[in-house]
This record gives structure tokens, C-alpha cells and sequence, in this order.
């Protein structure tokens, strides 16, 4: 069997459409075996392509302007927490599903406004990599590493959660036991309660049985 090298880059890396098309193409043939990656362009018309973008940032730095703002907007692209979706199975069906993402986004909103590190989930959280490395990743913990980062990134600017269906990570059951929609959304409403809903934080103390134990 041969090896094959593929790339994609501008428009074909744009948003989460794009990259689902480029799943499927990648999956159609076995010999597609390294892809390579470039800078996402264009969403849509008025949009700025990446590179550009990365360009405009160099003149203007050369220049001694302000350029926080413009590199903000590169971020952006690249630090956003995304809306998930279920796959149903035998004993989810995708009606329940549908009714309990219902429910758990208009939670997930309300909770972003006070506390948008809490909505963040790992499989869904994007951010601007040399502003993590020098946070660093708390893999000590169980649960909560991804929400810990968001915390130590919200000094880099604002969290945006993004809510457009085109966006979303499609995910398994590992922590949706509960074949009852309703009693899944039950057990988390009494297991984090409705009071952080309405209260900020910029600090959460770490559980004890929350951190690995060594082997």
C-alpha cells in the first residue's frame, strides 16, 4: 500500500463545515497517511484570511502602532468553546438527544455570562498556543484541566462561546450515563446547582479526590 501526502489550507480550513469535508476525504482512502495543515481563510465575504491578517500585524508592528487589537482578532479564531452534540444510539434516541442539548445549552448560556470558563469542555476548546504554554496544563487533575486553562487564558482576552449549529463537536456517551434525559439533567442541576449561575469567580479550590494518584 502506498503513502499519500495531503494539504489543505485557506477556504478548506475555514470553519467547522470545511473541516468535515475534509475528514471525509481524508477517511475515503487508506493511503491518505500525513496531512498537512496551512492558515484558514475566508468564512465568508468581508472575511479576513489568517494570513493577511498575520501580514497586516508584522507592517504594523515595523510601523510602532498599536497592533493589540488586530492580533485580538487572530485569536479569536483560534480561542472559542463550542457548542457539542450526541450521536444517539439504543438507548438514546436522537429525539432525546435533541430535547436534552435543548436544555443543557439554554444552561450552558446562562452560565457563560458570569462564568464562561465552566462551559468550556476539552473536545471543544480552541486557544492561542503560546499563551497556554505559559500557563501550562494542570495534568494532575482528574476533571477539569480544560476549565482550569480557560480560567488562566481569561487575562488574554474575552472567552467566546460559540453557539452556531455549523460549529459543533459530535461526541459519545462518557459522561452521559443516565438513560433518562431528564434524569441526566436532573443529577447535574443538583450535582453543580443553579447558585454559580449568577455569580462570578476568579478562583476554584481543588477537591482532594480530584487529582491523580501516582502509580
Amino acid at each position: 500500500m502506498g503513502v499519500k501526502v495531503a494539504k489543505f489550507g485557506g477556504s478548506s480550513v475555514a470553519d467547522g463545515i470545511q473541516l468535515n469535508k475534509i475528514k471525509e476525504i481524508i477517511m475515503s482512502d487508506p493511503e491518505r497517511r500525513y496531512i498537512v495543515v496551512s492558515a484558514p481563510g475566508k468564512r465568508f465575504d468581508g472575511d479576513n484570511k489568517i494570513t493577511d491578517l498575520l501580514y497586516l500585524v508584522k507592517t504594523t508592528m515595523e510601523n510602532m502602532l498599536p497592533y493589540d487589537q488586530l492580533f485580538q482578532v487572530i485569536c479569536d479564531r483560534y480561542t472559542a468553546a463550542a457548542m457539542w452534540s450526541y450521536y444517539p444510539d439504543e438507548n438514546h434516541s436522537r429525539l432525546k438527544m435533541k430535547m436534552y442539548e435543548f436544555l443543557r445549552d439554554i444552561y450552558l448560556r446562562i452560565q457563560n455570562i458570569n462564568r464562561p470558563e465552566l462551559t468550556v469542555r476539552g473536545l471543544a476548546f480552541g486557544y492561542y498556543t503560546e499563551n497556554a504554554m505559559k500557563e501550562g496544563y494542570r495534568v494532575e487533575l482528574l476533571r477539569g484541566e480544560d476549565g482550569s486553562m480557560a480560567l488562566a487564558m481569561k487575562k488574554y482576552g474575552k472567552i467566546k462561546f460559540v453557539y452556531d449549529k455549523r460549529c459543533r463537536v459530535i461526541t459519545g456517551y462518557g459522561g452521559l450515563k443516565e438513560k433518562s434525559i431528564f434524569a441526566a439533567m436532573w443529577h447535574r442541576l443538583k450535582f453543580y446547582g443553579i447558585g454559580r449561575l449568577f455569580s462570578k469567580t476568579d478562583h476554584y479550590d481543588d477537591a482532594p479526590d480530584n487529582f491523580l494518584k501516582a502509580k
